[in-house]
Formats: structure tokens, sequence, C-alpha cells
């Protein structure tokens, strides 16, 4: 699953995109996002070659959350 923010990084609920395998989404450029995955898996976040004036803000760095079903967005 994909979580976005778009607009207001402040927003307390992100829209959330569900993806099956060969799926794929186009996150616009400077959107907080984030991914979560139900059960392994292989994502590639590929990031497009442009110039930047500032590099990438992260809030977190990735990793195991141990999320339950519900901070995770799942059903």
């Amino acid at each position: 699953m994909i979580h976005e923010w778009p607009g207001d990084a402040g927003q307390d609920q992100p829209d959330t995109t569900r993806l099956e395998s060969g799926q794929s989404r186009t996150i616009p450029v400077g959107e907080w996002h984030s991914f979560t995955a139900k059960e392994p898996c292989t994502c590639l976040e590929i990031y497009e070659a442009a110039p930047v004036e500032e590099d990438i803000v992260r809030r977190t760095v990735g990793g195991n959350l141990n999320l339950d079903k519900n901070e995770a967005g799942l059903p």
C-alpha cells in the first residue's frame, strides 16, 4: 500500500492506494509518502533524474515497523 499526504504533510490521515503485483504508481515530486506491505515483497522506489535545489527530507528511514493492521491501513 502507498500512503500519500498530498499538498499538506501535516494531514492526519493519508490517501491510501493498494497496489497488486505488477502495478505501479507515480507520486509527484515533493509529496510525502510511505509504503506498507501486507506480506513479504519486493518494492522498487525509482527516482526521476532531475535537478533539485534541496536534498530529500525523510520522516522515517524504512525498515520493519511491526505495525498492526489498523496502523498499517489494512482491512
